[in-house]
């Protein structure tokens, strides 16, 4: 699920860093007026479009909808800016685009792809904590990660014993 909000996040970070360069531009030029208009237009958006995705994508869609109104922020200043002259020749033109598209999309399909070697990491993690409550005493968290490399959750045996370990969970027989 978090590679989801990451993925809608990732497509609005150029926007956003966008923003972060074109907004001193209207500041320069003494406009601090426009700035604003466009921040409550893009909220307004934003919100708009959160009543629409959140629903159907859940928390993805909250980021989904800031990346959205990023790049009609992004893209709103640059029209403003342009219009005023103060941009004469905007070098991030159609080849650089397509190139940082092309970035963006080879970004977002490895990310898809790793995200789906990770469980070993998420696993792992999982059967750490579960050891440091209390859960499992069969040996420390090296068996527990051993177990979720496996792919058998933090109660599966084997790990254990693959390892060379003795059983040295309690009993209730006085022991």
């Amino acid at each position: 699920m978090t590679s989801h909000t990451v993925r809608a996040y990732g497509a609005g970070l150029v926007a956003l860093t966008a923003v972060r360069i074109l907004a001193p531009g209207f500041f320069a030029k003494q406009d601090v007026r426009t700035p604003v208009k466009i921040a409550v237009t893009v909220l307004v958006c934003t919100q708009l479009m959160n009543l629409v995705l959140v629903p159907w994508l859940a928390h993805a869609g909250l980021a989904l909808s800031i990346s959205l109104g990023a790049w009609l922020n992004a893209g709103w200043s640059l029209r403003g800016l342009k219009n005023v002259a103060a941009i004469s020749r905007v070098r991030a033109g159609g080849p650089f685009m397509l190139k940082v598209a092309v970035a963006l999309a080879a970004m977002g399909v490895l990310l898809g792809f790793v995200s789906e070697y990770f469980r070993l990491g998420r696993d792992a993690v999982a059967a750490m904590a579960a050891h440091r409550a209390g859960a499992g005493h069969g040996g420390g968290w090296r068996p527990a990660l051993l177990r979720a490399a496996d792919g058998h959750g933090a109660e599966h045996p084997a790990g254990d014993a693959a390892a060379g370990r003795k059983d040295r969970r309690r009993h209730d027989d006085g022991k």
